[in-house]
């Protein structure tokens, strides 16, 4: 059971404690040659209840199969943070702290890189030494409602620039709608930085 988990889970071997182990202590077989397979049973994650079946063959035949079940227990990093942080934060590495915990599930959404978050900003208020999740974040605003933007128009001959207004803030990447001053027509642009964003045609 230990050594088929260790090889087939996407955790490495260090990562992984086995709690408990479930299955027959003696199992009868037939004289012959002797092989077997183990297939893992469900859908679930490589953690919490893992449930196996080994079918065992005698001369290449199925002579039997036994279910056998353990409990594994995975260790995580999780990002926390350091105190209670405000909605609208931007995150800095002195709010992060990492702590290495032994679970019996994936924790989903949790951050466990600190540096894939700095400079990102709070979307609801945390508290001190709570999990920082995905849903909790996002990238601060590189464009805002009412600031004028350079206009980058261009496609695989041209390439056009002019000024422009945004009607919403965004983030790089995404789409925002834009007032072309020149034209005084609105768009959808991809922010692309600071005073900056594009559009394809």
């Amino acid at each position: 059971f230990t050594r088929y988990i260790a090889k087939s889970a996407p955790w490495s071997h260090e990562n992984i404690t086995f709690d408990s182990f479930s299955g027959p202590r003696t199992i009868y077989l037939p004289e012959g040659k002797l092989t077997w397979r183990v297939k893992k049973r469900g859908r679930g994650d490589w953690s919490g209840t893992v449930s196996l079946v080994v079918t065992f063959l005698v001369d290449g035949k199925i002579v039997k199969k036994v279910p056998i079940s353990g409990k594994i227990k995975i260790r995580q990093r999780v990002v926390r943070a350091s105190r209670d942080l405000p909605k609208g934060h931007i995150l800095q590495r002195d709010d992060l702290i990492v702590t290495s915990e032994m679970t019996y599930y994936p924790l989903g959404e949790s951050v466990d890189e600190p540096k894939s978050i700095l400079g990102m900003k709070l979307v609801r208020p945390v508290k001190e030494a709570q999990a920082i999740t995905k849903s909790m974040v996002r990238r601060p605003p590189a464009v805002k409602k009412g600031e004028r933007v350079t206009i980058l128009a261009e496609n695989s001959r041209f390439r056009i620039m002019t000024l422009g207004m945004v009607l919403e803030e965004g983030a790089i990447g995404d789409q925002v709608r834009v007032i072309n001053l020149s034209s005084g027509k609105q768009i959808f642009a991809t922010v692309k930085g600071h005073g900056r964003v594009c559009v394809k045609f």
